[in-house]
């Protein structure tokens, strides 16, 4: 960030870094004229993504939000009773945000309150999303951390009219973005470190990051076989 803003200077390239430090620089620069982005964004619904943490004095319960290309603002929070986390998660999804789908770390702790957020945020959609499972592409990754932050990483390197707009992005939700690292695999699969892993490494976890990995996910469409054909 010094190279950037105070020398004027793209920093050099960590080579096993997933998110590229040049293509989140342009993302929070937004090239395009904010007129344009404005109407790019409006005709999308907002869609928040979810980590639910649990804890009054380490990992923070984030909710990150966004309308199409656009990031908006996040909420966090270190609630560790269960029933003040689900009415706060309903009050950022339905009041806050508006938001027309949720998506929802459901690893941890956060699969408890899926089925609640569905019951209660009736005018939104949401979707339960596990890491650890199998990814849509077999071949290219070894689970679904890998795909989503790898789609994101993608996302991030195009320019023009289908550049993302990261302007809202705070610099400790940049820094624990640029902090998570390509491991290697045996199979020549992409892997991403694990949020343990990240753990031991940063001594805290990427909620921040996590969050809008998680809202800017959108997996795959199946393919749909049609009769006769």
């Amino acid at each position: 960030f010094w190279s950037s803003k105070v020398e004027a200077e793209y920093p050099d390239e960590s080579a096993n870094a997933v998110i590229r430090v040049s293509d989140l620089l342009r993302a929070r620069r937004v090239e395009y004229d904010d007129s344009v982005g404005s109407r790019r964004a409006d005709r999308h619904g907002v869609t928040v993504g979810i980590d639910v943490a649990g804890s009054e004095t380490g990992d923070e319960s984030v909710v990150r939000g966004r309308r199409g290309p656009r990031l908006l603002a996040q909420a966090t929070t270190r609630l560790s009773d269960p029933e003040e986390i689900e009415d706060w998660l309903v009050g950022q999804v339905s009041a806050t945000f508006a938001a027309q789908s949720a998506q929802v770390d459901a690893d941890g702790i956060g699969f408890g309150f899926v089925s609640a957020l569905r019951r209660r945020c009736r005018g939104a959609s949401v979707t339960a999303i596990r890491s650890s499972a199998t990814p849509h592409d077999l071949v290219t990754y070894l689970n679904c951390r890998a795909e989503m932050w790898w789609q994101l990483r993608d996302r991030l390197r195009k320019a023009g009219d289908d550049q993302l707009d990261f302007s809202a992005m705070d610099d400790a939700t940049a820094a624990q973005l640029l902090a998570v690292r390509r491991t290697p695999n045996a199979k020549g699969k992409i892997q991403i470190e694990s949020k343990d892993e990240l753990r031991k490494r940063l001594g805290r976890s990427p909620d921040l990051a996590d969050a809008v990995v998680y809202s800017f996910y959108e997996p795959p469409r199946a393919r749909i076989r049609v009769l006769g054909a």
